[in-house]
């Protein structure tokens, strides 16, 4: 389940309405949710897995999300860089995100070297920092894609 949306620490919203929350994490077995929904890695993260869920990739914190053109790219990749090594890579999911995570320090770097803007590099460190992988951690594609 891949979820681009809005969050909090108790559920995922979409135009103002929940559409998973703490009740219904039952339904959510043997899923894997990878998410860039601000707060859900706080407490609905450790729901999902408490009820059955796999895997959990998302924040713990807020979420930094840059339609600046010079910056939309960046952030566009950051987000979907642990997804796509896991599905297009034979590594664990644990693996993705730290990999994303040094993505993430590279982009930094680089924005940096070329003095872009100070809150861009923060607001990224922010969400490396927040990133959470949850539950079994160690599944690659083939343990979870049937």
């Amino acid at each position: 389940y891949i979820a681009y949306s809005h969050g909090n620490p108790n559920e995922f919203r979409c135009a103002g309405m929940p559409y998973i929350w703490c009740s219904n994490a039952k339904n959510f077995v043997n899923s894997f949710i990878y998410s860039t929904a601000c707060h859900t890695g706080e407490k609905l993260a450790y729901d999902l897995i408490d009820n059955g869920c796999k895997i959990f990739v998302g924040y713990k914190k807020e979420s930094y999300v840059f339609l600046k053109d010079e910056y939309r790219r960046i952030s566009i990749n950051s987000d979907n860089y642990a997804l796509k090594m896991f599905l297009l890579m034979n590594v664990s999911i644990e693996e993705a995100v730290n990999s994303m995570k040094r993505y993430i320090t590279q982009q930094i770097d680089k924005l940096d070297q070329n003095n872009e803007d100070p809150l861009y590099m923060a607001n990224l460190a922010a969400n490396r920092e927040a990133l959470v992988c949850l539950g079994s951690t160690s599944l690659k594609k083939e343990d979870v894609f049937i």
